[in-house]
């Protein structure tokens, strides 16, 4: 996949994100913060894991951050990994997430969004999704909500 400027921009903006001890690399102590923020449970040795295959254990850079999901976004996994991470903020299991809960999400990142601001990301997905495209995949969807089909593309925006 040929990452453009704002693609890299982006996954920069990500990875000083998750990188929450700010030390240039994303530790264990970062991965598990953001497991447990995704409601995951991970068991150390896996996070561990995970560290030593993408960086022999040292921390993964912010350029291995960026192959990796640029790498991710053209597998079958980022699908099954939005979908865990989709029911991760899907609390009550009805198949949409309300900018609440976005909301929420972004504050234990530690990316202070208001409620202003993320009713104005969600509107802006809602106008941006084609009218046709609703109502041939049958989809209803509260207001001020996404459901996984409109979740994936704010994740692309």
């Amino acid at each position: 996949m040929v990452l453009t400027k704002a693609d890299n921009e982006d996954f920069n903006d990500v990875f000083r994100h998750l990188d929450f001890n700010g030390d240039g690399r994303l530790c264990r102590e970062d991965l598990q913060k953001l497991y447990k923020v995704l409601d995951r449970k991970v068991e150390p040795a896996q996070v561990q894991a995970l560290l030593d295959e993408m960086s022999g254990g040292a921390g993964i850079s912010q350029n291995t951050f960026t192959s990796f999901i640029a790498m991710s976004l053209e597998s079958n996994e980022f699908d099954t990994e939005m979908v865990e991470i989709f029911r991760a903020i899907d609390k009550d299991a009805d198949g949409i997430v309300s900018s609440d809960d976005l909301k929420a999400v972004c504050n234990n990142l530690g990316v202070p969004t208001s409620q202003q601001e993320m009713d104005q990301i969600v509107n802006d997905i809602l106008k941006s999704d084609d009218e046709k495209e609703r109502a041939k995949a049958g989809e209803t969807v509260p207001e001020g909500c996404l459901n996984f089909r409109q979740f994936l593309k704010l994740l692309r925006v």
